[in-house]
């Protein structure tokens, strides 16, 4: 998505109003008011016969409008969910609340929570992200740290789930502050754990182990335990520490009795993915056919579908390919059904290598079709994604430029009428008033001089981060997606690879994921060596690259370089510490003219196939498409 001048300067209005905001509440504290801890201790008490009820007693103590908002955005929350019904008493009181503040800025984050809660009953709602953004980039110095805090949360759990890592890490550090300031124990732990999902999904598997620790030890509630005892576990199975992480959904099990159902689905389904991967075929045969007659499709379609997938998987392994077969399409039909994609596209993979594994070439190619064809769809809602994420930011930019041109057109009244005030004073108080004047300017100046500076420089460093992969230090797919933009508009032609370093997966198996780190960025360093100042090399996901090689200058000059390429990779080993490596690349590749994104996507799916063609033709080669009279596949083998 390409981001304008006038987009960049609203965003970095956006962090600087941020920035002054976090040191304002850094100089208040964040202990909570009062009135603040007894709402916690109203909507935290699970025993309070209606928790509603006695917010509502609350109205008449209620004059602070910040106080106003909080208390009636937990009223709107826990009316919409005992009712199950719209509250347009709540939105309305809200809204004049909103209205009343001449800054705009009480209420904003209330209001637009609120709208939230209602837009949760419709499931299908597409606005429930984009709310929770707003809301949460709404929140402004007039909101309480009971606000902060529980918006913050939430909007982590949203910005996980959608996958925005950096954002999550920021709200649920702002959760964590806060509550160890009120001393939350559970609130700590609570977000602890979500801290160390963040963590695992970075692959700080170690720091997000001991983060759940620090979780474990503040938790007294069982059911918290519980489920921080699940997210070790998980990180565990994540890190690939199998042995201890199926011990630790063992004794999950074992804790928790027959009759937990929840704990019992999420440890067997865990425990089924261990043993593929450990090739216990057996073991996950007898252990995924329970878990299928325990399941309850009508209760539970999506642990019945993940299951389902599970136990072909499991059947398949054991050479059962007919009853195989039918339940995974069952269940693929139903995630694609409910557009959970992001399941579906690596297990849809594992189906099909599987199948290649078993000598089905014909069902391995057409499920391989599939995935890729899902996995086009899912990048597609994941752009969407980040145009909901970007619109909730510049929407709150937008009201911050309006907040701070309603200060500044008040800051102009009151200076008129000072200027006249003083006026009606003597000589002396005007030259000392002027003088005073001046040494507060010049040290705003020398002030707004440093923040510009520091501002710029942190501004600098985050638009690298933003289009940069942060291990190889290439360009991303963020960047790819604002570059191409760019070229499209300008025409003209180019050369787009679509490289894969061969048999990667068994690098990270045989000599662990920091030897993969390495293979990954000595590769991309050869590749980029080899490249103009004019082309790009993209890191397009796992070991994947995509290289833009600008105005070729003819189809044979395009293939020697094709060649030099893979030549450049394969013919040095890449020394690790203790043993060298024999790394080749494949590649699928084609000249394109830049005209619109249609073409582009269909270039991108054509190398896309080609360089699945040199997979199947045995690594180490080149496919793809160069002008010729017979416009055929073209492969190229790196030079001896």
């Amino acid at each position: 998505m390409v981001v304008s001048t006038k987009v960049k300067n609203a965003l970095a209005v956006l962090v600087l109003g941020i920035s002054t905001q976090t040191a304002a509440e850094n100089n208040a504290g964040l202990k909570f008011s009062a009135f603040e801890q007894r709402i916690w201790q109203i909507v935290q008490n699970s025993s309070a016969e209606n928790p509603l009820t006695l917010l509502q007693a609350l109205a008449t103590d209620v004059t602070e409008p910040a106080d106003q908002a909080l208390l009636l955005m937990h009223q709107c929350r826990l009316a919409v969910r005992q009712s199950q019904q719209p509250q347009p008493a709540l939105l309305q009181h809200l809204s004049k609340l909103h209205q009343s503040d001449t800054d705009r800025a009480t209420g904003a984050a209330a209001l637009t929570k609120c709208q939230q809660y209602h837009a949760m009953l419709d499931a299908s709602s597409n606005q429930i992200l984009q709310l929770e953004n707003t809301a949460y980039y709404g929140l402004n110095a007039s909101d309480g740290p009971l606000m902060q805090m529980w918006l913050s949360f939430d909007f982590a759990n949203a910005a996980m789930d959608a996958g925005f890592v950096d954002e999550a890490l920021q709200a649920i550090e702002r959760s964590l502050s806060i509550a160890r300031q009120n001393d939350l124990s559970e609130w700590v732990s609570e977000s602890l754990g979500l801290l160390a999902l963040l963590q695992s999904d970075l692959g700080q598997y170690q720091q997000a182990l001991a983060t759940v620790q620090q979780g474990l030890a503040q938790a007294k509630d069982p059911l918290n335990r519980e489920t921080l005892q699940l997210r070790q576990a998980f990180v565990l199975k994540q890190a690939k520490h199998y042995d201890e992480a199926l011990a630790a959904y063992q004794q999950l099990l074992y804790q928790a009795g027959p009759d937990n159902e929840q704990v019992y689905i999420t440890a067997a389904l865990n425990i089924s993915a261990i043993y593929q991967a450990t090739r216990r075929h057996a073991e996950n045969l007898q252990l995924t056919a329970q878990l299928l007659q325990r399941l309850d499709k009508t209760q539970d379609p999506y642990s019945f579908a993940q299951a389902a997938t599970l136990r072909a998987i499991a059947l398949l392994s054991n050479d059962q390919y007919q009853a195989a077969a039918p339940l995974f399409t069952e269940a693929q039909q139903w995630f694609e059904q409910n557009e959970w994609l992001v399941y579906l596209v690596p297990t849809l993979e594992q189906w099909a290598d599987l199948l290649a594994q078993k000598g089905y070439f014909a069902e391995a190619y057409q499920a391989s079709q599939q995935s890729k064809q899902l996995r086009d769809q899912l990048n597609e809602q994941r752009r969407l994604r980040d145009a909901t994420l970007q619109n909730a930011q510049l929407e709150v930019a937008r009201q911050q430029q309006a907040l701070l041109e309603s200060r500044q057109a008040h800051q102009q009244v009151t200076a008129e009428l000072a200027r006249k005030e003083f006026e009606q004073r003597s000589f002396q108080l005007i030259v000392a008033s002027l003088m005073l004047l001046a040494l507060t300017i010049l040290w705003a100046y020398v002030r707004l001089r440093q923040a510009n500076q520091a501002l710029a420089a942190k501004n600098e460093e985050l638009d690298y981060e933003s289009t940069h992969d942060p291990l190889t230090k290439v360009f991303n797919r963020r960047y790819f997606n604002q570059f191409i933009q760019q070229k499209l508009a300008q025409g003209g032609e180019a050369l787009l690879l679509l490289i894969d370093i061969d048999h990667f997966k068994k690098v990270n198996d045989t000599y662990g994921h920091h030897a993969g780190d390495q293979v990954l960025e000595i590769v991309s360093k050869r590749l980029a060596g080899k490249l103009r100042d004019i082309d790009r090399i993209i890191r397009w996901g796992g070991e994947e690259f995509l290289i833009f090689i600008e105005k070729p200058t003819d189809s044979t000059n395009a293939a020697a370089l094709v060649q030099r390429l893979l030549s450049e990779v394969a013919s040095t080993p890449v020394q690790l510490a203790h043993t060298q490596l024999t790394v080749t690349i494949s590649a699928g590749f084609s000249l394109i003219t830049l005209s619109d994104i249609q073409a582009l996507e269909s270039t991108l799916n054509q190398i896309d196939e080609s360089l699945y063609r040199a997979k199947t033709q045995g690594r180490n080669q080149a496919v793809g498409l160069l002008p010729q009279p017979a416009q055929e596949l073209l492969t190229i083998q790196p030079a001896l």
